[in-house]
């Protein structure tokens, strides 16, 4: 939300803020999958809890969460989702290339949280930043996009 306040200098009349867990149990109770909370006129901060098991869809929790009390519009709901993509790094320390290879393997070949979670693909917002991996594994984050 932080990114689209500062690029697109407006904020939305509404808002609703959703974070999805995942819990260490295989299934959930359906009367504690979801709550909803109004922090602010027009603005809701919703969690839904699912089991490992379990899989998501987005445009199901929306509808759930009007059924909570969340007076947003549905009409026209845009997805933000954030995508990684490791890079090589160009300093001495990086990870040996059959390693880097690995890490680039498996990012390309990861479903898409987008459809993971259901999202209607044309409202989808992908925000996407560079990611070089030294050899201690820790993560370097290169913000991609505009200054």
């Amino acid at each position: 939300m932080l990114w689209h306040v500062r690029h697109n200098r407006a904020l939305q009349q509404e808002v609703l803020i959703l974070r999805i867990a995942t819990l260490p149990i295989p299934w959930s109770r359906e009367s504690d999958q979801m709550t909803v909370t109004e922090v602010a006129p027009k603005v809701w901060r919703a969690e839904a809890r699912y089991g490992f098991m379990e899989s998501s869809d987005v445009p199901s929790l929306l509808q759930h969460a009007k059924s909570k009390g969340c007076t947003i519009s549905l009409n026209d709901v845009t997805y933000y989702v954030g995508h990684e993509t490791v890079v090589r790094r160009d300093e001495c320390w990086h990870l040996p290339h059959w390693q880097e290879a690995i890490f680039e393997a498996m990012e390309r070949n990861t479903a898409h949280l987008s459809d993971f979670l259901k999202f209607p693909t044309e409202n989808v917002v992908e925000i996407g930043r560079q990611i070089a991996i030294n050899r201690n594994l820790h993560l370097d984050f290169i913000i991609v996009g505009p200054t």
